[in-house]
């Protein structure tokens, strides 16, 4: 009786879970469907405008041509889909509405690292789908963030899975998507360093690159104008902070050639401190550590750098989730993240500004000191347990001896 009230009880609660997720992403689609009409500026300004002269081209012959900012892995996407018979906003949100999905379920695996069994990895899954940044970035700015997001998470997966190369190799997939990546390459640079990956394994990353450009280059387009796609794009704006929420909002106008100097050697000076101590400090690095680190730089890094959008920050809105999903006692930092980030979301895509741009940088350093101090405490607490666990093995190989003679004598005297 008892056994069968207790799998009664184990099918109710799997069926109350598979509802839950059912539930969640039924209301992630039905919230998401609300956003489909809207057309952002940079939808009319940019990808509308590239969609239309990649389908007056042919297709994939309008590669040769020198239309966008943006990399071709993005733009082979947008010229397949122009083959589709969807419409044109409907088509170029599908592409990260499914990458949502995508990014959620390599949540739900990196969280199921921890909790290998129970419903945790689950709400991780659904938390994801339906987060405001990433609801917003995909459905109704129609933005492209979350493909190369995914392929990040994709590449901690499988970071914690011990596949290094594959891990290196869908990093280098995500920075061929979008330069953006580059904000967690300090992870991979300590990975080396640590000989948790080889110097060649992070050949893989301009590799990928490298032959992500090649079917435009056969196209037609010169293959040093692919190369230099990215230092384009770093000087198109001239401009501390495009309302991203970091610390140029609180900095005084200036020459942006001269503080733009001052920014980029402080983002660097912070790297180089963060991975100078990671590397002294922590002797090794678990699954939790790696969440840790990337979540830090994918913080730091925008938040110093010159010129962010505020669609910079995408990489942490998602890293602090997971985060929070190890750490539950730190579940403040996705709140503090997420709201700074949807918050300067407004003035772009409605041209409001609910919140003072001003003030959304506090949530955003709170959240940094935070996860920092968090690196620190936890690895002197570690620090101190291997420690006490080293004293008291030596003290165990001391004591072997004189035990085993204590008991080579009491045998001899029970013989006798």
């Amino acid at each position: 009786m008892i056994v069968k009230t207790v799998r009664s009880k184990e099918i109710l609660f799997r069926i109350f879970v598979k509802v839950f997720i059912a539930a969640a992403i039924l209301g992630g689609i039905a919230i998401r469907e609300t956003m489909l009409d809207y057309k952002s500026p940079d939808y009319l300004n940019y990808v509308s405008k590239w969609y239309d002269f990649i389908e007056s081209k042919g297709g994939f012959s309008a590669l040769k041509h020198n239309f966008s900012d943006y990399s071709p892995a993005y733009l082979y996407i947008l010229a397949l889909i122009t083959y589709l018979p969807l419409s044109k906003l409907f088509a170029i949100k599908l592409i990260s509405i499914v990458f949502d999905f995508v990014a959620a379920f390599f949540v739900m695996l990196i969280v199921r690292e921890k909790y290998k069994t129970g419903v945790i990895p689950y709400l991780a899954f659904c938390t994801v789908l339906l987060m405001p940044t990433v609801m917003v970035n995909s459905a109704e700015w129609g933005q492209c963030d979350i493909i190369f997001v995914s392929f990040i998470l994709a590449s901690v997966y499988f970071l914690q899975k011990q596949k290094k190369l594959l891990s290196v190799i869908l990093y280098g997939i995500a920075f061929a998507f979008k330069v953006q990546a580059i904000f967690v390459a300090p992870l991979f640079l300590l990975l080396a360093l640590k000989r948790k990956v080889t110097f060649i394994h992070l050949l893989a990353i301009p590799g990928v690159y490298l032959l992500s450009i090649i079917p435009a280059a056969l196209a037609g387009r010169p293959f040093e104008e692919l190369l230099s796609i990215y230092f384009d794009q770093s000087s198109l704006y001239k401009t501390l902070t495009l309302n991203a929420p970091n610390i140029y909002q609180w900095t005084a106008k200036g020459p942006y050639e001269t503080m733009s100097k001052i920014a980029i050697g402080a983002a660097a000076l912070f790297v180089c401190v963060m991975l100078i101590f990671i590397y002294k400090k922590m002797k090794v690095l678990k699954s939790g550590d790696v969440v840790k680190i990337a979540l830090i730089f994918s913080l730091g890094i925008p938040f110093l750098l010159p010129s962010m959008h505020e669609r910079y920050f995408f990489i942490a809105d998602i890293a602090a989730v997971v985060y929070a999903f190890y750490y539950p006692r730190m579940f403040f930092v996705p709140v503090f993240v997420s709201f700074s980030s949807i918050m300067s979301y407004y003035p772009f895509l409605y041209g409001k500004t609910p919140v003072k741009l001003s003030y959304l940088p506090i949530p955003l350093l709170i959240s940094i000191i935070a996860v920092i101090l968090h690196l620190f405490v936890q690895n002197e607490r570690s620090g101190k347990g291997i420690s006490k666990k080293n004293k008291q093995n030596k003290k165990q190989k001391l004591l072997a001896p004189a035990k085993q003679r204590l008991n080579t004598a009491i045998k001899g005297i029970i013989t006798k």
